[in-house]
C-alpha cells in the first residue's frame, strides 16, 4: 500500500510558512508542474522514514545511470562516469551518513566498486582498441 501526503490550502491570509528553524533534509524539485499562485524552490523533509526513501531513490537513480553507461559503446561517457562514480561516493559518505544506516551505506559503496571495476575493464578494452586500429 503506498503513502500518499497531500498539501490542503486552508483560507488564510498568511502567503505560506516558512520553516528556517527545522532540521531536515533539503530538495528542490525537478519538475516543472505549473500551479497558479504557487511557487516552490525548496521542500524541507523532516520524517526520516520519508528522507531514507528519498535518498535511497535517489542512489538507486544514479547507480542504474552508471550501470546503462557500462552497458553502452559510449567512449567518453565512460571515462567521466569513472571520474563522477568517486566523486558521488564521497558524498555519499559526507552527505547522506548522517540520514542512512551506516549497514546500507557499505553496501552502495560494494556496488559502486563493481561498477567502478566494470567501467575500468570498459575503459582499458578501449584504450586496447585504440592501439590496435593505430598500429594497423
Amino acid at each position: 500500500m503506498k503513502k500518499q501526503y497531500s498539501v490542503l490550502k486552508e483560507n488564510s491570509n498568511k502567503d505560506g510558512v516558512i520553516l528556517e528553524n527545522k532540521k531536515g533534509y533539503k530538495v528542490k524539485p525537478k519538475n516543472k508542474v505549473f500551479y497558479e499562485g504557487i511557487k516552490v524552490n525548496e521542500v524541507t523533509i523532516v520524517d526520516e522514514k520519508m528522507i531514507q526513501k528519498v535518498i535511497k531513490r535517489k542512489i538507486k537513480t544514479q547507480l542504474n545511470k552508471y550501470l546503462r553507461i557500462v552497458e553502452s559503446d559510449d567512449e567518453d561517457g565512460a571515462r567521466i562516469a569513472l571520474d563522477d562514480l568517486s566523486r558521488y561516493r564521497k558524498k555519499i559518505g559526507k552527505k547522506y551518513k548522517k540520514y542512512l544506516q551506516e549497514e546500507y551505506i557499505s553496501l552502495i559503496r560494494k556496488k559502486m566498486g563493481i561498477i567502478e571495476q566494470e567501467l575500468k575493464k570498459k575503459v582499458k578494452q578501449i584504450d586496447e582498441e585504440k592501439e590496435t586500429h593505430h598500429t594497423r
